[in-house]
């Protein structure tokens, strides 16, 4: 990760009020975090029941319902010193909701993972992730250089499935978030530490 430079400060204490869970208590240490569209229970249980056909044939380890999610920009470690900088440039990002459409299961043989696609890309959406990867850039963490992909990642460790249809799902997005991941023996834990948008603060 690229050293934050002189330009951009992370000095100031974290408080959020509304974070779900503990962070590093050291500014020394580092949060794994990411923005992401987060579904909310309605959509989740649509989201099991789409995929439920495909969990009966394909071969995969397939990721808990609790844990879906559709990353926008993954930040990586950041240092917990510059938390609140971090959510004080994304805040003012222009938002504008959208709508995700999504009718079919990808394999991607690298890392053997199966996805939801999007079927295209909203300007809207094409623009917060242009506008979250600036932030980004203003703190000294590596930017993803290649196309932005929407996609969900439903299993990982799979084995290549023919191409599957869905019936066709769609995701209404009013908020995005900034998630931690802790990466523990029984799997990951993510906590929701903020949200944004129109429907977030």
């Amino acid at each position: 990760m690229a050293r934050i430079g002189a330009k951009t400060p992370c000095r100031t204490p974290f408080d959020v009020s509304d974070a779900r869970g503990p962070l590093p208590e050291s500014e020394a240490a580092t949060a794994r975090l990411f923005f992401a569209l987060w579904p909310d229970d309605g959509l989740r249980e649509t989201l099991v029941k789409t995929l439920r056909p495909l969990r009966k044939t394909a071969t995969a380890r397939w990721v808990r319902p609790e844990h879906y999610h559709l990353t926008l920009v993954f930040l990586g470690a950041v240092p917990v010193a510059c938390l609140d900088r971090l959510m004080a440039l994304a805040a003012p990002l222009p938002f504008a909701p959208f709508e995700l459409e999504f009718q079919r299961v990808e394999f991607w043989p690298r890392p053997r993972v199966l996805c939801l696609t999007a079927v295209q890309t909203p300007q809207p959406l094409a623009e917060l992730v242009a506008g979250l990867n600036g932030v980004a850039a203003q703190l000294g963490l590596p930017v993803e250089q290649r196309p932005y992909r929407a996609h969900l990642t439903v299993a990982r460790k799979a084995h290549e499935p023919p191409l599957e249809t869905i019936t066709p799902l769609h995701w209404p997005a009013r908020d995005y978030c900034l998630v931690q991941s802790v990466t523990r023996p029984e799997g990951p834990v993510y906590t929701v530490l903020r949200r944004f948008g129109a429907a977030g603060s």
